[in-house]
C-alpha cells in the first residue's frame, strides 16, 4: 500500500465516520423521543449497533458498501415497538423490558434475514405495491419529524402539540432546530450530505457552547437554562448492558403484545434493505449478490443482539459517500473504530451536543423522507396512488404502523383489482367464420362455416379475471343478438385465476344462453379445470356446456356442430366440385390414380420428396409433425379436401407426415400426370392451379383476420 492510498483511506474513513456518528446518535436519540429518561439507553443501543454493523461492512465483497442504523427502521421501532407506558411501571421493570424488546427484535431480524436468504424469498418481497412502501416510508418521515420536535422542545405533530405551541410560542431551541433542519435540506442540494451533516453539527455545537459562555446568558438564566438545551442529566443516568438483563423484571405480557409489531419492523427493514441494495446496484451497474449481503446482515444482527443493540442495513447515502471519497476496507475499519471510541466515551462527548442540533438533524431526516416518498412522487404517480400514500401516512401518524400497513395492503388490493378489471383480458374475440380449427374441410363445409360461423362466437381469455374484466366479456356477449347465437366458445386455458365474483358473471351469461338455446363450449387447463366446471355445475342441470382440454378440439367441436346443423342431408362429397363441368371433372379423374388405405397407414412421411397431390374421396386423415421427439397433430383432414399442395407446387420436401385415421380412398395426381393434363386440357389444369391459389389465399386471409381481431 502506498502513501496516497493510505491517505485516501484515512480521509474517507474520517468523513464517513463523522457522518455515521451523527446519524447514529441522532437515531438513538429518536428511539426514546417520547421517553427522555431512556435516551441514554437509545444512544448506547444505536452506537452498539452502529459499531457492530460497521465491522460487518468490512466483510462485504464490495468493500465500499456501508451498513448502519437506518432512520426508517429506527422510526418504525419508535412507532410500533417502544411505545410503552414507562410512567406507569417501576423504572427497573421498564428498563428490563426495553432491553428485552431490543434483544427480541435483533434475534427476530436475524432470523428473518436468514430465512429470506435460505429460501430465496427476496424477489417475492418486492411484490409489495410501491404505494404501500412509499406510504410507510413517508410515514417514517412524519414520525422522525415529530420525534425531532419532541427531543428539541417537547412538542409533537398533533393537536395537543399545536395547542402547546400556541400557549407558549417563545421556543428558541425550536427555532434553532428548524433552522438547522431546513438549512440542511436546502444545502444538501448542492453539498454532499455526508460532508455537510458532520460539518454543520460540529460548527453549530461549538457556536452554541461558546454562546453560553457570554455574559448575556448570566443575565438571562431562563433562556440559557442548560437543562433545557443539553442532555446532561439524561446522559449521566446509569445504563445496564444487555448481559445484565434482569429477566425476572421483564413485563412478559408487554413483550408478547409487541411481537406483531416486531415482525412488522423486520418486514419494513427487509423492504428498505431491498430498495437500498437495488438502488445501489443501478448506481454501481453491477450485481452484489443478495445472499451474501443477507448472510452478513444475519450475523451482525445476532452479534448486535448479544451486545445490546438491534440491527442495521446497507445504507444508500453512506455507501455512495464512501465510494465517492475513495473508501475501501481500511476506511471501513476506521469508521468502526470511530464509532467504538464514541461508544466508550459517549457520556463525555454527547454532553456538549445541544438537543436543538440533534432535533434539527432529525427534522432534516424526516423532511427528506417526506419529500422523497410523498412530495416528489406527485411527479410520477397518479392521483389514486398519491391518495393511498396520504391515507397510509395519516393512519400511521394517528394509529401506528400495523394499522397503516394493513390499510396500505387493503388499498393496494382494491387498486389492483380495479386496475385489472379495467385492463383487457381478451386476447382474441372473433367468430367461427374467421377462426378455424386444424381440421381441413371440403369446399361445401367451408361454405357452410363461412355462412353460419358468424353465429358462433369465440373468446380467448388470459390473466386473472376479476368482476370488472368479466363484465367486459358479458358486455361483448350482449352486443350479439342472443336469439341468433348458436355456440359460445370461451378459452380459459391461459387464465391464471378467476375471482368468485367473476364466476357469477359467467353464470349469468349461461342463464341468458339457456333462453336462446346457445351451446357453451369451455376450454380449460389442468390447473383451472375445477373452477371452470364449477361455473355450470353450481347452477344445476339443463345447460348445454361442453369441456375441452385445448382450443383446437373445442373449435373442431363447434365446427362439427355447425356442419351437422346446416349441411344438406345426403350431400355427396366430391373433391372435384371446384370444376363445374362434369366432362372436365372426368378428365381430371382420368389423370388421377384412385388408391385405398386402411386405418393407421402412412401415405407420405415428413422429409419425403414431393411428387404427389391428394384429393380425399372418403375417410379421415391426420397431418402430424415431430417436435423434440414428440408427435404433434397439425391438422385433421375430412372427406373432399385437397392436401399436399404446398410441397407439391414448391418442390420442397414434405414438411409433415400424412396418415389415415380411418379407411380412406384418395385420388392421387402426380407431377407427370399434371403435366399431361396441362398439354391435353390446359383449361382444367388452370382450374386446379386457381383452386390451390384460392385455398392458400383463403388460409392467409383467415390468419390476417384472426390477427386483426386479437389486437
Amino acid at each position: 500500500m502506498n502513501t496516497k492510498y493510505i491517505g485516501t483511506q484515512i480521509s474517507s474513513g474520517i468523513i464517513v465516520g463523522l457522518s455515521a456518528i451523527v446519524n447514529t446518535v441522532a437515531q438513538g436519540t429518536l428511539l426514546f423521543s417520547s421517553a427522555p429518561n431512556f435516551i441514554a439507553i437509545g444512544i448506547t443501543t444505536a452506537l452498539v449497533t452502529g459499531f457492530v454493523v460497521a465491522v460487518g461492512s468490512c466483510f462485504f465483497k464490495e468493500k465500499t458498501l456501508c451498513m448502519g442504523t437506518d432512520p426508517g427502521t429506527v422510526s418504525v421501532i419508535f412507532g410500533s415497538v417502544l411505545v410503552i407506558d414507562y410512567m406507569s411501571m417501576p423504572g427497573h421493570v421498564a428498563h428490563a423490558t426495553v432491553l428485552a424488546l431490543f434483544l427480541l427484535l435483533a434475534i427476530s431480524a436475524s432470523l428473518v434475514f436468514f430465512l429470506i436468504a435460505k429460501l430465496n424469498l427476496y424477489n417475492y418481497v418486492m411484490f409489495i405495491p410501491f404505494s404501500v412502501t412509499a406510504g410507510l416510508l413517508a410515514s417514517t418521515g412524519w414520525l422522525i419529524l415529530s420525534g425531532g420536535l419532541r427531543i428539541t422542545d417537547g412538542l409533537s405533530l398533533s393537536v395537543l402539540g399545536m395547542e402547546g405551541f400556541i400557549n407558549d410560542p417563545f421556543r428558541p431551541g425550536l427555532v434553532v432546530a428548524l433552522l438547522i433542519g431546513f438549512g440542511l435540506l436546502e444545502l444538501s442540494k448542492k453539498i454532499s450530505i455526508g460532508i455537510l451533516l458532520p460539518l454543520v453539527v460540529f460548527v453549530a455545537t461549538i457556536a452554541i457552547n461558546i454562546f453560553f459562555e457570554f455574559d448575556f446568558c448570566a443575565d438571562n438564566v431562563s433562556l440559557c437554562d442548560k437543562s433545557l438545551w443539553f442532555f446532561n442529566s439524561v446522559l449521566t443516568s446509569p445504563v445496564a448492558p444487555v448481559w445484565q438483563l434482569d429477566f425476572a423484571s421483564v413485563d412478559v405480557g408487554l413483550i408478547i403484545s409487541k411481537i406483531p409489531s416486531i415482525l412488522m419492523v423486520c418486514f419494513i427493514a427487509t423492504i428498505i434493505f431491498l430498495l437500498n441494495t437495488s438502488s445501489l446496484e443501478q448506481s454501481y451497474k453491477k450485481d452484489f449478490g443478495y445472499n451474501q449481503i443477507l448472510k452478513i446482515h444475519t450475523r451482525t444482527s445476532l452479534i448486535s443482539a448479544l451486545g445490546g443493540g438491534f440491527f442495521g442495513i446497507v445504507l444508500t447515502a453512506r455507501t455512495i459517500l464512501h465510494k465517492s471519497t475513495g473508501g475501501g476496507l481500511l476506511s471501513s475499519m476506521i469508521i468502526a473504530g470511530m464509532l467504538l471510541l464514541v461508544l466508550l466515551g459517549e457520556r463525555i462527548l454527547l454532553m456538549f451536543v445541544p438537543k436543538a442540533i440533534m432535533g434539527g438533524v432529525l427534522i432534516y431526516l424526516g423532511l427528506s423522507l417526506l419529500k422523497s416518498w410523498f412530495w416528489d412522487q406527485r411527479k410520477v404517480l397518479n392521483k389514486i396512488e398519491l391518495a393511498e400514500i396520504l391515507f397510509i401516512l395519516i393512519t400511521v401518524a394517528n394509529f401506528g404502523y400495523i394499522y397503516g400497513f394493513l390499510l396500505g395492503i387493503g388499498l393496494a388490493c382494491i387498486s389492483f383489482s380495479i386496475a385489472c378489471s379495467r385492463s383487457s383480458i381478451t386476447r382474441l374475440q372473433t367468430n367461427i367464420s374467421l377462426f378455424s380449427s386444424s381440421v381441413v374441410r371440403n369446399a361445401h363445409q367451408r361454405v357452410v362455416l363461412n355462412e353460419w360461423g358468424q353465429h358462433s362466437i369465440v373468446f380467448k381469455l388470459t390473466g386473472h379475471i376479476f368482476f370488472g374484466s368479466a363484465r367486459k366479456i358479458e358486455e361483448a356477449f350482449e352486443k350479439f343478438d342472443n336469439q341468433t347465437i348458436q355456440n359460445v366458445l370461451i378459452d380459459f386455458s391461459d387464465v391464471l385465476g378467476i375471482d368468485r365474483s367473476a364466476v357469477r358473471i359467467f353464470q349469468r351469461m349461461l342463464r341468458r344462453g339457456k333462453i336462446s338455446e346457445s351451446h357453451f363450449h369451455f376450454v380449460h387447463s389442468d390447473k383451472n379445470i375445477n373452477i371452470i366446471k364449477a361455473i355450470a355445475t353450481e347452477m344445476g342441470a339443463g345447460f348445454k356446456v361442453s369441456y375441452y382440454p385445448n382450443l383446437d378440439l373445442g373449435t373442431e367441436a363447434v365446427e362439427d356442430a355447425i356442419i351437422q346443423a346446416h349441411e344438406p342431408e345426403n350431400n355427396s362429397i366430391n373433391p372435384f366440385d371446384f370444376i363445374e363441368s362434369a366432362s372436365e371433372q372426368n378428365a381430371l379423374i382420368d389423370h388421377c390414380q384412385l388408391i385405398s388405405h386402411n386405418a393407421s397407414e402412412i401415405i407420405c412421411k415428413e422429409g419425403d420428396r414431393s411428387t404427389q397431390l391428394f384429393f380425399l374421396k372418403e375417410g379421415l386423415l391426420e397431418i402430424t409433425k415431430m417436435d423434440a421427439g414428440n408427435e404433434v397433430r397439425l391438422a385433421k383432414v375430412s372427406s373432399g379436401a385437397l392436401i399436399g399442395e404446398m410441397a407439391f407446387y414448391t418442390g420442397d420436401t414434405r414438411s409433415a407426415t400424412i396418415k389415415t385415421v380411418s379407411a380412406s380412398k384418395l385420388y392421387v395426381l402426380d407431377s407427370n400426370s399434371l403435366e399431361q393434363l396441362r398439354n391435353r386440357y390446359p383449361q382444367v389444369a388452370a382450374q386446379v392451379d386457381l383452386f390451390v391459389i384460392k385455398k392458400l389465399a383463403g388460409a392467409l386471409g383467415r390468419a390476417n383476420k384472426i390477427i386483426s381481431s386479437s389486437k
